[in-house]
């Protein structure tokens, strides 16, 4: 019998595992009336997991390893200043507002669908950056329903496939060109 060895594989060619990444919420001001957070949570079931609070314009970097994102609301009313970590200049991690309430954490109504980085991106992606912007689409007391729009750079996804056969016929045409 074998035994398997896990382990992180390197990419197919043509894509990279180094890039930067972040994801926004893009319509905060059509909701007033509630705060949200972004659960910033992992495949690893030992890791920590945040309540961010999401502030308008602003790009999260959910950082850590392969992370899960559920973003969440909950009325203001029901949050008190205590029940939130506000970061101060001393505190190296995390650096942002975070909710502490356990029960308000169980109370915080889940958006759908959750997101999941990318893994790996083309390695021609502008600036190594990949950025995922979330719409609010409904949200009623028991249901956040959100649109996830994936800032990818068609042309990447085609320039290899189109490289290749440019290569090919290359290939081909020096062939038939050289004598037998």
């Amino acid at each position: 019998m074998l035994n398997t060895l896990l382990a992180d594989m390197p990419p197919p060619p043509g894509l990279t595992t180094k890039f930067d990444y972040c994801f926004k919420v893009v319509n905060l001001d059509r909701y007033p009336d509630h705060l949200f957070f972004a659960r910033l949570g992992s495949q690893n079931p030992n890791l920590d997991v945040f309540y961010r609070l999401i502030e308008p314009n602003t790009c999260i970097d959910p950082a850590g390893y392969r992370p899960i994102i559920t973003i969440t609301a909950i009325p203001k009313n029901q949050i008190q200043p205590k029940d939130l970590k506000q970061p101060t200049p001393e505190s190296e991690y995390p650096a942002f507002t975070t909710l502490q309430n356990k029960a308000l954490q169980a109370k915080l109504i889940k958006g759908e669908p959750q997101i999941k980085p990318p893994l790996m991106v083309p390695i021609l992606d502008e600036n190594g950056k990949m950025e995922d912007v979330i719409e609010i689409q409904t949200l009623t007391p028991d249901r956040l329903q959100l649109t996830v729009t994936r800032s990818t750079h068609t042309l990447n996804w085609i320039i290899f496939p189109i490289l290749g056969v440019i290569l090919l016929g290359y290939l081909l045409w020096k062939r038939r060109r050289q004598p037998t």
